[in-house]
């Protein structure tokens, strides 16, 4: 069991279904989108087993032309190796330091996606009894938006795999929770709530072998004082959000969007359907490439930033474009 079975499996019935007749294009569109994006992201492993064993993505693709459709747009550049400094910057002291620049320099890059990324921190909501927890670097516009709006218990965390492989003594723990999220798939388990029952029930245990995660995460949503916390993030997966629910009963999630056989699970915590769209969320320049994790000591998080004059730029006129819609 795991994310190559499930996702075989998966796309080996769509297509069967699809070729004899009950044929959804949109969905057929999204799962070309997801095998591309998987592969533009450093992953080819999907769309090469599923070209190899099914003639999976010709078929998809003979699918979408019979109908006169194409293929979402791709959007690659994930794979590419971008330079930072070695400086490193406390990470809340760093956003502040954006924030000022941005506010000083109004110099503006239009992009049609922004107004999106405002209607889903909309959509979010506010309740003063909660502390929101921003998992960083996707939710760096939600987290600004929030601060902009003057919200309180705001908490911007960057938690990724750079996070994990860095406190963890075994490699990628990240794919050791994901795992959990596949076997939940591959034994049906679509309603949420036995979703996660089983998803709770095992993670704790496939995270035994590498318990620094679980203290150190255990160990951040103890320092939150409030009844109770919302994790912000741009989705897809719903890694960690499903981990730090599992780890603290006090924990709700929202996400923007979903991959498309988890959109019916996570039905109540995401923002849109339209899968298609996460790249444009996780790919803006302020978001993927203005700073990296750099390090994590004393539960205080430090980020180097882009060494590269134009991705400052870009980024910047991205926030400055991005703080003119909210305010």
């Amino acid at each position: 069991m795991g994310f190559l079975s499930f996702h075989l499996n998966y796309y080996k019935d769509k297509l069967e279904r699809y070729e004899s007749g009950d044929l959804d294009l949109y969905e057929a569109k999204q799962l070309l989108k997801l095998s591309f994006d998987l592969m533009d992201e450093g992953y080819p492993v999907l769309h090469d087993r599923l070209e190899a064993e099914y003639n999976g993505i010709t078929r998809l693709q003979k699918l979408l032309s019979s109908h006169n459709e194409k293929p979402f747009a791709r959007i690659p550049g994930a794979t590419l190796q971008y330079n930072y400094t070695h400086t490193e910057h406390e990470l809340n002291a760093y956003l502040t330091g954006i924030e000022k620049r941005t506010d000083t320099d109004k110099t503006e890059m239009e992009n049609a996606f922004l107004p999106d990324v405002l209607h889903y921190c909309e959509w979010i909501g506010y309740d003063e009894d909660t502390a929101y927890v921003f998992l960083l670097r996707d939710a760096l516009l939600p987290y600004f938006y929030f601060k902009r709006q003057g919200r309180k218990n705001l908490y911007p965390w960057l938690i990724g795999r750079k996070f994990l492989n860095n406190i963890s003594s075994l490699p990628d723990p990240d794919d050791t929770i994901r795992a959990v999220i596949y076997e939940a798939l591959e034994r049906e388990y679509s309603d949420f709530s036995d979703f996660f029952s089983f998803f709770r029930a095992k993670v704790t245990d496939a995270l035994q072998t590498c318990p620094e995660v679980t203290f150190s995460i255990k160990t951040l949503l103890s320092t939150i004082d409030k009844e109770k916390i919302m994790v912000i993030e741009s989705g897809c997966y719903g890694t960690f959000p499903m981990l730090f629910s599992a780890l603290d009963e006090r924990v709700e999630f929202r996400m923007f969007t979903a991959a498309p056989y988890l959109q019916n699970t996570y039905r109540d915590k995401i923002y849109t359907n339209a899968y298609e769209k996460n790249r444009l969320f996780e790919t803006l320049f302020c978001q993927d490439r203005l700073f990296e994790y750099a390090a994590f000591r004393n539960r205080t998080f430090y980020v180097h930033e882009s060494a590269d004059r134009a991705i400052l730029q870009k980024a910047q006129a991205e926030l400055c474009r991005f703080f003119s819609l909210i305010d």
